[in-house]
């Protein structure tokens, strides 16, 4: 996508769509399900659960 520090856009379009023609056939083929594919590119697919943790930080709320 980003080759040097140029962004193309028409390029990155591409590859969207290539994703897209790949997951039809997946599913056409049989070898995933829409949920599967929905899943696999879903917003927190990169995420591991096991290597995560919740951090919560404390705030103090003053009133003036």
């Amino acid at each position: 996508m980003a080759r040097n520090g140029y962004f193309s856009e028409a390029a990155r379009r591409r590859e969207k769509q290539q994703a897209r023609d790949r997951d039809e056939r997946l599913v056409a083929a049989g070898q995933a399900d829409p949920q599967q594919i929905s899943r696999r590119n879903g917003l927190f697919s990169a995420l591991q659960p096991s290597q995560a943790r919740l951090v919560r930080r404390r705030v103090e709320v003053r009133m003036a």
